[in-house]
């Protein structure tokens, strides 16, 4: 949310809101919401104004502040539970998770009662604010059902990449060997809202201006549009795409833009967009070898076409970089220099070889 000298919502005064109408006409709207928290008597517990001391000057145990806390769930909830109960009236409890695993009977009880449960974090010992990063995938592994996530499986993976796709999270720069990621309302800036005409010719003509040149059949592989969505993004788009004839394809490139020269030579990871982005790849095959045979895994790129392939082995300082090239020797500059831009994008010294690799 953007800051705003009146807040997010638009202002709208007493006589141009719509009326509310409760069932059966009631004037009266009453939602009972009492928290029930878990706080360990191990942890940096808050103070009686819910001030809280930074974790590593926290006092174990808080037992003044914990025990107050604790007569809740010991007692003031059952009582809730009672006097509720008695005039009919369910409620909806924030929760933390941590009750279903230290005070069963209490979401037993509540259970029993039809309650509603909201989710509220694990534990208001500490927020999810306060996290430390490096033990936040434990805290998103604590939320999802018990056996669910396997200590070396890809669930976590999956979990991350749906929520990138739901526009909940965007990935962020590395840390160490570990994938970090933030939200995507706090990274990426807002964007104006389009129809979907606008977004359709927006879409397309991003793809052309960092993949183009391009062919209607590459879009249609990579973005998953329909042909006959792209050619109405073509037809609005009008003279800001212009196609270029080249070796009986007809190649889609945006005409304020200038293709890029096929000079540049570089180690290109597995699944890279400079292969992936497009159908027909036989661009970055090397008239004097057959497509069929290219590598396509970790392939060398030396002057836009493939022309060997590569590994590698992480040590703590270093990486080896082995690459078995198929015309050109591994010393040879351009080689060298791919290699040195590899070493340099992990921060780390380089150690090139010769080798046979496998592809």
């Amino acid at each position: 949310m953007e800051p705003c000298a009146y807040g997010p919502f638009p202002y709208v005064p007493l006589p141009d809101r719509p009326r509310l109408v409760w069932p059966d006409g009631a004037r009266i709207a009453l939602w009972i919401a009492p928290n029930i928290e878990f706080f360990a008597l191990d942890s940096n517990v808050p103070g009686k104004d819910n001030e809280r001391l930074p974790n590593e000057k926290a006092w174990r145990p808080a037992v003044r502040s914990w025990a107050v806390r604790d007569y809740g769930n010991r007692i003031g909830i059952w009582r809730i539970f009672d006097v509720m109960a008695k005039h009919g009236v369910r409620g909806t409890a924030p929760l933390n998770s941590r009750v279903c695993d230290f005070h069963p009977q209490i979401i037993e009880k509540a259970c029993d009662l039809n309650w509603e449960f909201m989710g509220h974090n694990q534990t208001n010992s500490v927020r999810c604010v306060d996290v430390p990063p490096d033990e936040e995938r434990n805290e998103i592994r604590a939320t999802l059902p018990a056996g669910w996530v396997e200590e070396k499986g890809f669930q976590m993976a999956y979990l991350m990449m749906y929520a990138e796709l739901e526009g909940v999270v965007v990935s962020g720069p590395r840390r160490g060997n570990q994938l970090t990621y933030a939200l995507l309302d706090e990274r990426a800036a807002p964007t104006p809202t389009r129809s979907d005409e606008e977004a359709l010719a927006e879409f397309v003509v991003r793809y052309l201006r960092t993949r183009g040149p391009a062919t209607i059949p590459d879009l249609t592989t990579w973005s998953g549009l329909t042909v006959t969505q792209v050619r109405k993004a073509l037809n609005l788009l009008g003279e800001e795409v212009t196609t270029v004839e080249q070796d009986g394809h007809a190649y889609l490139l945006v005409a304020d833009t200038t293709p890029p020269a096929a000079t540049r030579s570089f180690l290109m990871p597995d699944y890279d967009e400079y292969g992936m982005a497009y159908k027909d790849r036989s661009a970055l095959a090397h008239p004097d070898h057959d497509y069929w045979t290219l590598p396509w895994n970790r392939a060398v790129v030396i002057d836009g076409v493939i022309a060997g392939a590569w590994q590698r082995t992480l040590r703590p300082s270093a990486v080896t970089v082995e690459i078995s090239m198929m015309d050109l020797e591994v010393d040879d500059p351009r080689v060298v220099a791919a290699a040195e831009e590899y070493a340099r994008f992990l921060g780390r010294e380089l150690d090139l070889r010769s080798a046979t690799v496998e592809w």
